[in-house]
């Protein structure tokens, strides 16, 4: 099987979570060829059928040889492999990638280890130390406002660690609708020290009516959330 717009091919196996074992395809496109995927999955279906169609394609420059001029399939395999992994990664940063999830007692004595646990987590993914700093006073200012808002201590707050594409992303959220107007001044503080500490911030209620503080905090610069995670998570 050829495609005009295809110079080489070739086709290799991978672990997939829900099948099993799945196919992707290297390509190196022709000189002069522009590379349309949706032209050549159609043209293998045509061929092959559904069931035997590559998931994924990937192009090359040129594949990587061998001592004997001929292509090196065991490079080549791993570095699709790299290839899709990256891929993979990015599409559940598009989702939001869950780091942390935990539900404390309507307190103030769960403030202060919570917010050292969300700083250490800030500086273990490479945020300077001030900016973690600043992500701590951020979510200790955060809960103290939920938990001076909230009616009693029945109540829990949820409290959920993202990464996304651009920022490291904290969502405190409870169930308490209660709005103090004798609080009214302490919750234009908070809210006012939040929003200068965060990148991004927006406080709303929910369609179930609960409450919810998202607060992003940008990467770094020089800092690549999908080269962290290919250094920390196994090849698929």
């Amino acid at each position: 099987m050829s495609h005009p717009s295809i110079a080489s091919c070739r086709i290799f196996g991978y672990k997939d979570r829900i099948y099993g074992e799945n196919i992707g395809a290297c390509v190196v496109v022709a000189p002069g060829e522009k590379f349309d995927e949706d032209s050549l999955r159609r043209y293998v279906k045509e061929k092959v059928g559904s069931y035997k169609s590559p998931v994924y394609y990937f192009t090359f420059d040129s594949f990587p040889l061998n001592a004997n001029g001929k292509i090196d399939q065991r490079v080549l395999h791993v570095d699709m492999l790299r290839k899709l992994h990256r891929l993979l990664i990015s599409g559940k940063l598009d989702e939001g990638i869950q780091i942390i999830s935990i539900s404390i007692k309507n307190s103030t004595y769960n403030i202060t280890p919570v917010a050292a646990m969300l700083e250490e987590s800030a500086t273990n993914l490479g945020f300077h130390q001030n900016k973690a700093a600043t992500i701590r006073q951020a979510v200790e200012e955060a809960l103290l406002m939920r938990v001076n808002e909230m009616a009693g201590d029945i109540d829990n707050i949820d409290i959920l660690l993202y990464y996304t594409h651009t920022a490291l992303r904290i969502l405190i959220t409870d169930s308490d609708v209660t709005d103090d107007p004798n609080r009214s001044e302490e919750r234009r503080i908070s809210k006012a020290i939040i929003l200068r500490l965060v990148d991004d911030c927006e406080m709303k209620v929910l369609d179930d009516g609960k409450n919810q503080i998202k607060m992003d905090f940008t990467y770094n610069k020089d800092f690549d959330i999908k080269d962290f995670l290919m250094q920390h998570e196994p090849l698929v």
